[in-house]
């Protein structure tokens, strides 16, 4: 509904951002690093998922777009090469978007993490449970 997205009907979206992004670190990445890694896939996926939370609206897509990405590069281990990681007084996202805070990334990447946790607590009641009953199986939801 229209009221969900604070009647913004009109916003830019992180992808454009986020295939900008990739491409440069496909540049910075040996190739068969780039080819070991589903880098492009995972950040995708996190980034679509990113969509059930409200937070998609408030955060600038180009910050939410290298939050998706440092997150995607710590899932696999992988280090950009010649380039400060997220600790360094000058993260290689700056060299990107020179806008993007270190806290500002952390937080979206803490905003990420929290959209898997609520998936979780929502399915977690939900136990299935297998009984055998004359030779036939059923799966009762509880």
């Amino acid at each position: 509904s229209l009221r969900m997205v604070e009647f913004r009907v009109r916003m830019t979206h992180p992808h454009k951002y986020l295939l900008h992004y990739l491409t440069s670190i496909r540049d910075w990445l040996q190739e068969e690093d780039w080819n070991l890694y589903p880098l492009p896939r995972t950040s995708w996926a996190i980034l679509q998922d990113m969509y059930h939370d409200p937070f998609v609206i408030s955060c600038d897509p180009s910050i939410l777009a290298l939050g998706v990405l440092q997150l995607t590069l710590e899932i696999y281990g992988v280090q950009l090469p010649f380039l400060n990681g997220m600790e360094a007084d000058r993260p290689w996202f700056q060299t990107l978007n020179s806008m993007a805070a270190k806290d500002r990334v952390w937080d979206v990447m803490t905003r990420c993490m929290q959209v898997y946790n609520k998936e979780k607590e929502m399915l977690e009641p939900i136990t299935v449970n297998i009984k055998r009953n004359n030779d036939k199986e059923a799966i009762v939801i509880e």
